[in-house]
Order: C-alpha cells, then sequence, then structure tokens
C-alpha cells in the first residue's frame, strides 16, 4: 500500500487523508515487525518484492488515470497490455534470447499435449487475475487493489501455518500479521 500511495503522491499529486496515511502506517509496520527475523538473510528478495511493489502500483495508478472518464472496459485495458506484452515477449524471446527453441522442443513432444494444457491453463489463469485487478482498480482505485492484497496474504500466511510445518509461527509474524490485516480493515471500513 505504501508504493501505491508514493506512486498516486508522486503521479497525481494526490495526498493521503488520515486514515489512509493511519492504515498504510500500520501495514508497512505490521510486514516490518513480521518480517524482522528474515530481512538481513533475504535482500535481494526484499529488494524484488519492492520493485514489484512500484511496478503494480505504477500500472494500477496508470489505469485509473488512462480510465478517469470510465470511457474503457477491464477487457479492453486487458487486450491493449497483451497486445503490447506479447510483442515485447516475442522480441524478448525470439532475438534476444533463444527461449522460443525450448518451447518448440518442450511442444513437439510426448509430453507436448501435457505442456500445451498447462500453458493455456496459466494463460487462462493469467487473463481472469488480470481482468480481476483490473476490474478491482477500476471500481476501487490502486489502493483497492493493495487492500484485497493484503487481505489475501495475511489469510494465505495464516492457511500455510495450519497446513505446512516449515515455518514456525512466533509472537512478532503474528502481531504483525494481525496489525497488516488492522490497517487493510481500516482501510475499507
Amino acid at each position: 500500500m505504501l508504493s501505491s500511495v508514493i506512486t498516486m503522491y508522486l503521479f497525481k499529486g494526490e495526498k493521503p487523508n488520515r486514515s489512509l496515511v493511519f492504515s498504510t502506517f500500520l501495514i508497512v509496520v505490521g510486514a516490518l515487525i513480521a518480517a524482522h527475523g528474515t530481512l538481513e538473510r533475504d535482500m535481494l528478495g526484499f529488494a524484488l518484492v519492492w520493485a514489484n511493489n512500484f511496478s503494480q502500483s505504477t500500472l494500477n495508478v496508470y489505469v485509473q488515470a488512462l480510465n478517469a472518464d470510465k470511457k474503457l472496459s477491464s477487457f479492453d485495458i486487458n487486450f491493449f497490455f497483451a497486445c503490447v506484452g506479447l510483442f515485447v515477449t516475442l522480441i524478448y524471446n525470439c532475438l534476444v534470447t533463444s527461449d522460443y527453441q525450448q518451447l518448440s522442443e518442450n511442444y513437439f513432444t510426448e509430453n507436448g499435449n501435457t505442456f500445451a494444457l498447462m500453458l493455456g491453463g496459466s494463460g487462462a489463469a493469467g487473463i481472469v487475475l488480470t481482468l480481476s485487478v483490473l476490474s478491482v482498480c477500476a471500481t476501487g482505485g490502486p489502493i483497492m487493489v493493495n487492500v484485497t492484497g493484503t487481505i489475501k496474504d495475511v489469510f494465505l500466511t495464516y492457511v500455510g501455518f495450519a497446513f505446512f510445518n516449515d515455518t514456525k509461527v512466533t509472537e512478532s509474524v503474528l502481531l504483525g500479521l494481525t496489525l497488516s490485516f488492522a490497517g487493510a480493515l481500516n482501510t475499507i471500513i
């Protein structure tokens, strides 16, 4: 949420209200408390998460600004990004790297049907995810994308604790998740 607040301020000049500042503060402090034990071991991961957060926030703010007069549907915006993405991906895979050779090697083998099914399923799931994010962004704005993402992340973390034994639950992680969840709920209420 912090990246969206910063991006909205830099690109649109929107200053956050007190409620949004408080919600953002709770989410950031909760994330720092929950991640305190792993920050010194995974700085690359931390940097990559922030790069992803800012790129997604920039996209969401751009989509909101692009669709300010509500002339475009989520499908229209997704189609635009899919066309641009396809062009960039083709250039990258065919000219910059030789990844297209791996695709053709995997597709024309005895497991080609399985590969095609997995590729198609992954593509369909990506389209559904993108349309969902664009719909939320168009209706609720970039901040709502972060709120739903935070609630999802906290929920999935608790589910992960319940079903998997590879992560130990500590008081700081629980406190951090609770603060993040409270910050996300404060934005909605």
